[in-house]
């Protein structure tokens, strides 16, 4: 067993959630909040339907709830079928290196195992933080290593079997093979395919949290894996600063119902048109210049969900017709379309020298708006914010997760949810918080 590998799984042992700092505690709290959030409001989308149906029929059992309704399925089943919920609105949180969403991932698979083990809170949220450092580690090796654009469920699966190996309770040993079986194991995930074709496949993420917990569920049966990405030159780098650096810190939180990329160009859009007192009806062009990969966002007029959510133009239209771009503006099924579309004509995208030479570390656009009667608007140089250059605070998240569960979660509910989460000093059983969602 190679040293490095070693030293990854003492990091996912060893952490107390009571030695963390304070910072990373909090961030923590919110990170949770806001993927469960950006659960509950994915659970009325297609692809969440489907996964909540695949998981009874394929995945049957009794171990873990699938939300809403707290529908019984095994480990494996509740993580794919969550998973999918987490990310099916694209409005989970990110990390903007590894140019993905780790928290779609671990999340529900460490709440799987937790609901499984009568995990305490505090316990569920230390594994959650070190599922959150090892997956965004995988991820940046991963890209280094293959020079290839890997997504969430690749190395997102890396976090997830770390953090349920850890709530299973293993030693050193049986962790670094947890580690290392869903490193073999993980999925492709050619994210920028999805880009240029959006489909439910999407970033792998219900497939990246099943095969976390799968991994880990295999090497307490005694599987073996090959050693760790970790151990490559690339690996060791990334991971002797566990426990000093804490990634999940860089974390952003999205406002946007759809893809990163479109995120600095909508807060372009909706201040322009607040700060000019313009009618969309008004726009002549919306001129967007941006990055590389944002242009190669899906351009086409959106049939299903997806291709609202991975769209370089719909967004932006979006956010000229209604002022804002949620659930509504990206479900399809609200009407909307009619005010959207003939706006997606106007919208030209083109690439810009200069935030191309930034990207991914920072995701900047100017927006320029030719009105009918010839007068100009230009936004100046916008990046996607908040959570990634900006602060989010605490009640900005119980604010968002209020916006996204109304109609979903009664609010009476939805309090007691809130209180649970903020309040991890009572260190309930993770099993009481979920019994608060997962009511009939």
């Amino acid at each position: 067993m190679e040293n490095v590998d070693r030293h990854v799984a003492g990091f996912v042992l060893e952490i107390q959630w009571r030695d963390l700092p304070a910072e990373v505690q909090l961030r923590a709290v919110m990170c949770s909040i806001d993927v469960l959030g950006a659960m509950l409001a994915g659970t009325v989308t297609p692809v969440a339907g489907i996964g909540r149906r695949a998981a009874a029929r394929y995945f049957p059992g009794t171990s873990a709830s699938i939300l809403p309704g707290g529908t019984r399925a095994s480990l494996p089943g509740a993580a794919l079928a969550n998973g999918f919920a987490a990310n099916a609105l694209d409005i989970d949180d990110g990390h903007p290196l590894i140019k993905g969403h780790p928290g779609a991932v671990v999340f529900p698979a460490l709440m799987a195992a937790a609901e499984f083990r009568r995990t305490r809170f505090q316990d569920f949220l230390a594994a959650l933080v070190s599922a959150y450092e090892v997956a965004v580690r995988a991820g940046l090796v991963m890209q280094e290593h293959y020079h290839y654009y890997h997504s969430s469920g690749a190395w997102g699966a890396v976090g997830a079997a770390a953090g349920v190996a850890r709530l299973f309770g293993f030693d050193d040993s049986r962790v670094v093979q947890a580690v290392s079986v869903a490193d073999f194991h993980a999925p492709l995930v050619p994210v920028m395919r999805s880009v240029r074709r959006p489909a439910m496949s999407k970033d792998g993420v219900g497939w990246g949290s099943m095969t976390g917990v799968l991994a880990a569920m295999m090497a307490g049966e005694g599987f073996t894996g090959g050693g760790s990405l970790f151990t490559w030159p690339e690996g060791r780098s990334k991971v002797m600063d566990l426990g000093g650096t804490y990634e999940i810190m860089n974390v952003y939180f999205k406002s946007y119902a759809c893809c990163r990329w479109a995120h600095p160009a909508i807060d372009a859009v909706i201040d322009l048109r607040q700060a000019h007192q313009f009618k969309p009806a008004d726009v002549e062009k919306i001129r967007v210049k941006t990055f590389g990969a944002a242009a190669e966002l899906y351009r086409e007029k959106p049939g299903d969900t997806e291709q609202a959510q991975y769209n370089a133009v719909y967004p932006i239209a979006a956010a000229m017709a209604a002022g804002e771009v949620g659930p509504t503006q990206v479900l399809m099924d609200s009407g909307l379309s009619s005010e959207i579309f003939p706006l997606m004509d106007r919208v030209e995208i083109c690439i810009d020298e200069r935030f191309e030479k930034l990207f991914p570390a920072r995701r900047l656009c100017e927006v320029e708006i030719l009105l009918k009667d010839g007068r100009i608007f230009v936004s100046g140089i916008y990046e996607s914010g908040p959570g990634h250059q900006t602060p989010v605070s605490l009640e900005w998240i119980i604010e968002k997760f209020h916006r996204l569960t109304d109609g979903i979660l009664p609010e009476n509910r939805a309090g007691e949810l809130i209180a649970l989460l903020t309040a991890p000093e009572k260190n309930p059983p993770v099993g009481d918080i979920i019994k608060v969602m997962a009511q009939p």
